[in-house]
């Protein structure tokens, strides 16, 4: 200022009341003819309110970048007026580079674009281009893989919002986070591999496996499931079924279907071993199956059923006719019992001749002879029914449970 020239700086000030504010101050100089200063003028303006501002902004940034820090989250900002990017530290170090927040231009090798997985370039840039084109406020989510320093592919989950001016118009300022999900995809790919080895075990079993929760209503909600081997089952495909579970009760009977949902909110209301029988018609044809799961609570509180059903059509065929069987022996034989009861009884109590004796001999025979054919026809029927029966049950521990496959819905 002695050499005549004007200055402009900033100054925190005392007020008389022991509080502090910010002025904005330009001193001019005033020069008389021979060049000497021999005045000074000082303009002042209280940008005390500016420095408040500033200072809650760069607070907020320090905030932010914690944040950021903290949750091992990148961030960037993409202006398209300008088609430059901004990036933070974090968004790089998770790539394996050592680059401090700032611009990152576009040049060979550094682009994101260039970084994306072969696999996931055109549709992750499909995705972008939608989301800036639209000029849609939802928010632009997208999962795509980046090449890592190390050469290793990088799982991405990647935000992002167009940014409002102050009027609320929609800017060409958009605002994102990129989230490395690689130890999330890699436990996903984990329960896929452990699930397809299940669903490889289970189906190679008879009947079908399930996993499932029940609704108040009674619904299931069907959280995996396999077919099996069985012939006969329900006509819908695997993922049509875990979709919608009404798919795989399409094939209930009518006379059933009421027993099924009632079954299922007892289960709902107070989860214990389930166990029922109930029919369903595939191809025209009606198939006895048997369902029993048992409860188990997840993580969550919540009740997940595991347990499967099977096909014991040939059961109750089996049991149907040997009940048949019971029915012919305590029916068809009582008439030839009862005539040898009356014969054997005459022999035994009466005084008899020889001819009377051999009278009622000749009598007694011919209904041996049709107890005889009887027998070795139900023994033939027998026989076949057991060579048709795949289960290869022993009848007499069901014996007493028989009637529960028979038992009519209420």
């Amino acid at each position: 200022m002695q050499e005549g020239k004007s200055y402009r700086g900033e100054f925190c000030n005392k007020a008389k009341d022991g509080s502090l504010y910010w002025v904005d101050t330009m001193i001019v100089p005033f020069v008389d003819e021979e060049g000497n200063v021999y005045q000074y003028m000082s303009i002042n303006r209280d940008i005390t309110r500016k420095k408040e501002a500033l200072e809650q902004l760069r607070a907020s940034e320090e905030r932010y970048k914690s944040i950021i820090a903290v949750s091992n989250t990148g961030a960037w900002e993409y202006d398209l007026d300008t088609n430059r990017v901004w990036y933070s530290a974090q968004y790089f170090a998770m790539l394996g580079l050592d680059i401090p927040d700032g611009v990152w231009e576009d040049t060979e090798g550094m682009s994101w674009v260039d970084r994306l997985h072969p696999d996931d370039r055109e549709r992750a840039t499909k995705i972008f281009d939608k989301f800036l084109m639209e000029g849609s406020t939802k928010l632009y989510e997208s999962f795509f893989r980046m090449l890592h320093q190390n050469g290793d592919w990088v799982w991405i989950w990647s935000r992002a919002r167009r940014l409002h001016d102050k009027h609320g118009n929609l800017t060409n300022i958009t605002l994102g986070t990129h989230t490395d999900i690689s130890e999330r995809i890699k436990a996903e790919e984990k329960i896929k591999e452990s699930e397809q080895m299940i669903r490889k075990i289970t189906s190679q079993v008879p009947g079908n496996t399930y996993m499932f929760q029940i609704e108040e209503s009674g619904k299931p909600n069907i959280l995996f499931l396999n077919r099996g081997t069985e012939e006969f089952n329900y006509t819908a495909d695997l993922e049509e079924i875990s979709r919608d579970a009404e798919k795989v009760l399409e094939v209930l009977h009518d006379d059933d279907k009421i027993l099924f949902n009632e079954k299922m909110k007892e289960a709902y209301q107070s989860p214990a071993l389930m166990s029922f029988q109930y029919r369903i018609i595939v191809n025209n044809l009606i198939r006895w199956r048997w369902m029993q799961a048992i409860p188990e609570k997840n993580k969550s509180g919540q009740v997940v059923w595991y347990g499967a059903t099977r096909d014991i059509t040939a059961l109750v065929d089996y049991i149907a006719s040997v009940e048949q069987i019971l029915f012919d022996i305590s029916h068809v034989m009582r008439r030839p019992v009862s005539s040898m009861l009356g014969l054997t009884t005459l022999i035994s109590e009466g005084d008899l001749e020889h001819e009377e004796m051999l009278h009622l001999a000749h009598q007694l025979h011919p209904v041996a002879k049709e107890m005889d054919k009887f027998m070795t026809e139900l023994n033939q029927v027998y026989e076949q029914k057991r060579q048709i029966n795949s289960l290869n049950i022993d009848f007499s521990s069901l014996v007493d449970k028989r009637n529960s496959l028979f038992r009519p819905s209420e």
